[in-house]
């Protein structure tokens, strides 16, 4: 069965969210260990002493689905509500479990909504904030890296050292983020005259 992939996956889980409650979105069919509803790919369950539980058997069932995406609205809807859990999946191209959202109960998803949109303005303004702070400081470090370059290599022309810089900074999310805790591999052909020749830096 694939609805937990190992028996002991659930305290693994649970020690790393952290989050107390894990409820499962099962990729293949199972059932019920108490009472026996056939559960279909999609279901959410809960493990309890290895054994898996429906939603109404787990006394989850009042609580309601809120997805991944919205920060502010998953931080408070948690706060104002008095049971949660966190949602996983089982990806089988990643080989691990990733956080789907929370069930929360009604009243505090409601509550959060409303003051979610309330100060949506003031929040607008700090993510633009941000965003301006952490491309400039992209920026600073990609030259930073262009200029190693150049200093290793000093055959290499700037415009293919700010590149490869680019190239080599880049994350899947287009950010630089943990950039300056990898380690490249560059190697360059000494003595290449300009950009037009054959390209002789790899990462």
């Amino acid at each position: 069965m694939h609805w937990v992939g190992r028996v002991e996956s659930n305290d693994i889980i649970n020690t790393r969210l952290n989050d107390g409650i894990v409820v499962f979105e099962i990729i293949t069919p199972s059932a019920c260990a108490e009472c026996g509803e056939e559960l279909g790919k999609g279901s959410l369950l809960r493990v309890e002493n290895s054994k898996p539980l429906c939603m109404e058997c787990a006394d989850l069932d009042h609580l309601v689905f809120l997805s991944s995406g919205d920060a502010a609205l998953t931080r408070r809807s948690k706060k104002y509500s008095n049971l949660s859990a966190v949602v996983v999946k089982f990806s089988r191209a990643r080989c691990r479990y990733e956080r789907q959202g929370l069930l929360v109960e009604s009243d505090a998803l409601e509550r959060a909504e409303i003051e979610c949109s309330g100060d949506e303005s003031v929040r607008k303004v700090a993510r633009e904030r941000a965003a301006v702070i952490r491309e400039r400081a992209d920026k600073q470090y990609i030259s930073r890296f262009a200029t190693e370059i150049r200093i290793r290599y000093p055959g290499c022309p700037a415009a293919e050292a700010k590149t490869i810089a680019r190239h080599a900074c880049r994350k899947y999310s287009g950010r630089v983020g943990a950039a300056p805790r990898q380690k490249h591999s560059i190697r360059a052909r000494s003595g290449c005259k300009s950009a037009d020749s054959p390209r002789a830096y790899r990462l």
